[in-house]
Order: C-alpha cells, then sequence, then structure tokens
C-alpha cells in the first residue's frame, strides 16, 4: 500500500495492494483530517503535523502509518500484532512481524546491473531464515527472479523493460 497526496494535501489517495484507490478529502481548510470520498467507507486518515505521517485506520481498528512520501511505514491488526516495513531509498527491503528473538520476516534484494534492462528489479525473497540474498551463494529459504527484455517480433528493443522470465523455489 502507499499513499499519495495532492499538491496543497487537500485530497489524498491511497492505493491498495489489490490495486484499488481510497479517496480521501480534507475535511476542513487547514484541517489535519480526511474524511473517505466514498459514502459507505467509515475508514479515518489524520495527518500528524509534527512528523508529517500519515494514519489510515479501518473500522475494524486495523491502522496503516505512512511516512510523509507516502511509503507505508507499519501495520498494525486489531489484535495488536504489528508489521513494520523497512527501505532503502524506494525499494522495500524487509517485512518484519515484531515478535523479537522468534519474528518471521521477508527479505527482499534487487538486481544491480546499471544500464541494464533488468536494473533494479526484484531479484530474491527470503525469510527469516535465508542469509547473503546480495550475494552470489544465498543460503536459507528464499525465491529467485529472472528477467528477460522486452522484444518486438523476436527483435530486442532499445530500453527494453523487464520481463519476468522465471522464479524459481530455493530452499
Amino acid at each position: 500500500m502507499r499513499l499519495t497526496p495532492s499538491s496543497g494535501l487537500t485530497i489524498l489517495t491511497v492505493h491498495t495492494d489489490i490495486g484499488s484507490e481510497l479517496h480521501f478529502i480534507q475535511t476542513g481548510s487547514g484541517s489535519n483530517s480526511y474524511q473517505p470520498t466514498d459514502p459507505i467507507s467509515t475508514a479515518t486518515l489524520n495527518r500528524n503535523t509534527s512528523t508529517g505521517q500519515y494514519t489510515l485506520t479501518a473500522e475494524d481498528t486495523s491502522s496503516w502509518l505512512f511516512d510523509s512520501a507516502g511509503k507505508l511505514l507499519t501495520r498494525t491488526w486489531p489484535q495488536g500484532e504489528i508489521w513494520t516495513y523497512t527501505y532503502s531509498g524506494d525499494k522495500l527491503l524487509e517485512v518484519n512481524d515484531g515478535y523479537g528473538s522468534n519474528a518471521r520476516k521477508l527479505q527482499f534484494t534487487y538486481v544491480v546491473n546499471p544500464g541494464g534492462f533488468d536494473d533494479g528489479q526484484l531479484w530474491r525473497v527470503g525469510d527469516q531464515a535465508a542469509a547473503g540474498l546480495s550475494g552470489s551463494t544465498p543460503t536459507g529459504r528464499y525465491v529467485e527472479f529472472s528477467y528477460v527484455p522486452e522484444k518486438n517480433n523476436g527483435t530486442q528493443i532499445s530500453n527494453p523493460k523487464a520481463l519476468l522470465a522465471s522464479v524459481r523455489d530455493v530452499r
């Protein structure tokens, strides 16, 4: 999920994991509260002026905390479980469920191929047992993605997009 503020912060759009969008409009001039444009929705969205962060709260008390740029920082479930999202720039590096030494997590690494068609694409996703995912000899449980360059009638085009070619489950 991510949040996209409009210029002037009067309209906010939340892009959900399933591809839908939730739109919120500022409740009043200078207000830090936003109401959904869908009259059926009971979600609330508030902006913390000291941090610039946004908190989206659902009817079941689930909440999502976004930074000022709209990146998801935490997801809190009604039972109190908290997932934390860690980034490097715009790239998601880790999702951690916060259970201390028993924490479950997903780790993400990306292709480093400056100037290449696949530079920056998702390369490997591992769980808490995986190690060395950005190296040549990773260990543990992970999946690995590979890509091929975009082609037109079998001929590679200039500035091709990376197309997913395979997903390999490594255990």
